[in-house]
């Protein structure tokens, strides 16, 4: 527990002097993306971290309080020649819609000499993988065997460097030509500004208070039309005489999660635009069973432990005080609201009140 503690400091540490930078650009047919606020979440989990440490056993804090400056002394002048700013991952239906091709697009300085390796991002990527077309007027990269000869899969992976701020991944299961067509794609838009964009995630990347990533869905009305499906619903609707369930699946507006880390509070929150009372109302119904559910399991689960533990004396050390200051918190942790058409479940801890108790647990012995 202690090497995991130390390391959770380092991982803080490791991305601690990003910048923030602007909105990523989401292409047309996207059926689901995801935003991850890099400046955000380096910043809140260094204060979670922190917080952890002090926390911690007088020899235990020293000893993670001394890696984590070492490290910061160590690297802090490579994390900030990247200069990190957003992580953007979205989902977009092929041509044909018969499968989804991946892009991850990461924006951060890709030409600043990392001072550890005396090489930039680009200049390590043109080492470590094989070219394999310019397009757009950059250089695409593919993974190759050890020895650089071999390209061993130019039809998925593909990287690329465009204006020396953003990485752009695409992974493509449909042949060489789809892979690097759709690479082109990202590229000519992150570069140029060219290509057809989606409507459905305008507020993707407005994440407020702690929270440091969203994943969102497209609406229903989107979905449908890139698979060109509608008739189909609207046909299932009419054969079990429930046309009104039809129009309810067609007005479908979307769903967003929420993952916030901070020093304040931990938890997710997921809100469903259902496009109608009567579904959200269903959605309202289906969060309150996970809410009961929760309460129980969080109730139940330290006495199990404890009960498991007792039958298997090679987990000597093992109990349940750990799994009950998390219950503790978790059985009261779910709130379920619902407003019109939107239903909302969240998930929340408080940070420091939680850390404090698992700490306690964890090491009380030691203290």
């Amino acid at each position: 527990m202690k090497k995991i503690l130390v390391a959770s400091a380092l991982v803080a540490a490791s991305v601690l002097f990003v910048g923030c930078g602007g909105k990523p650009k989401i292409p047309a047919n996207t059926v689901a993306a995801a935003y991850l606020d890099l400046d955000k979440v380096v910043w809140n989990v260094a204060d979670v971290v922190e917080t952890v440490i002090d926390e911690l056993p007088k020899d235990m804090r020293k000893e993670a309080e001394a890696e984590y400056e070492k490290f910061l002394d160590e690297h802090k002048k490579d994390i900030k020649a990247i200069d990190a700013e957003w992580a953007c991952v979205t989902a977009v239906a092929n041509p044909d819609a018969t499968d989804v091709n991946i892009a991850l697009v990461v924006k951060c300085d890709c030409k600043e000499k990392i001072p550890s390796a005396g090489m930039s991002l680009e200049e390590l990527a043109a080492a470590a993988l094989q070219k394999v077309d310019t397009i757009n007027g950059c250089d695409v990269y593919a993974y190759a065997d050890r020895d650089l000869r071999k390209i061993a899969d130019v039809d998925g992976l593909l990287v690329a460097f465009v204006d020396g701020k953003y990485i752009v991944c695409t992974e493509v299961d449909g042949g060489e030509d789809a892979s690097k067509a759709f690479a082109g794609r990202m590229i000519d838009l992150y570069k140029n500004g060219k290509g057809e964009t989606s409507g459905d995630f305008g507020d993707l990347a407005d994440l407020e208070d702690d929270t440091v990533l969203r994943i969102q869905t497209a609406e229903a009305e989107t979905v449908v039309g890139i698979y060109d499906v509608k008739d189909e619903i609207e046909k299932l609707g009419k054969e079990i005489d429930d046309e009104d369930l039809a129009d309810m699946i067609l007005d479908f507006e979307g769903i967003t999660c929420d993952i916030n880390l901070g020093d304040e509070v931990l938890g997710f929150a997921v809100k469903v635009d259902a496009g109608s009372r009567e579904l959200a109302k269903a959605v309202e119904s289906a969060f309150n069973l996970f809410k009961f559910a929760n309460r129980v399991s969080s109730s139940v689960a330290p006495a199990a432990v404890d009960a498991f533990v007792s039958e298997m004396p090679f987990l000597n050390g093992v109990d349940g005080k750990t799994i009950k200051a998390i219950g503790k918190y978790a059985r009261k942790a779910v709130e379920v609201d619902r407003s019109g058409s939107t239903a909302v479940m969240t998930v929340e801890f408080d940070t420091e009140d939680l850390i404090e108790d698992v700490v306690e647990a964890l090491f009380s012995e030691d203290k």
